[in-house]
């Protein structure tokens, strides 16, 4: 609200001008904390986006590895599965050749504890 000075002529006028430029100077003020605000809006949104995108990458590489990891465990887990059947077959085998050996020989021999021969005893 702007008042008014009667009897002083031209001075209402420059009150009245007076008052009209501080608001605009508000208004600009306003308008460039506005701006400011906007600009930190959007930097901070393009951070956010490339975060977000690398992010996005570093997920997808994750996740590679990840199904890769899965698939070699699956195979080594076949592998050992394998191994096992294989030497406990093998195992048996050997235990069964040595079990009818030992029937062929006399009493005597059959408390003969069985080593078997290693690499360097062989030699």
């Amino acid at each position: 609200m702007v008042h008014v000075l009667e009897g002083f002529g031209g001075g209402a006028v420059d009150l009245a001008l007076a008052a009209a430029e501080v608001r605009a100077e508000k208004a600009e003020l306003e308008v460039a904390k506005l701006r400011a605000s906007l600009a930190d809006c959007q930097a901070q949104r393009r951070d956010t986006a490339a975060l977000l995108e690398r992010l996005g990458i570093q997920n997808a590489e994750l996740r590679g590895r990840l199904c890769k990891a899965d698939d070699t465990i699956a195979e080594l887990t076949h592998l050992s599965e394998e191994c096992q059947l294989k030497h406990g077959f093998l195992l048996d085998a050997t235990m069964a050749t040595v079990a009818g050996a030992a029937e062929g020989l006399p009493a005597a021999s059959q408390s003969i504890p069985f080593f078997p021969l290693t690499p360097s005893a062989a030699a």
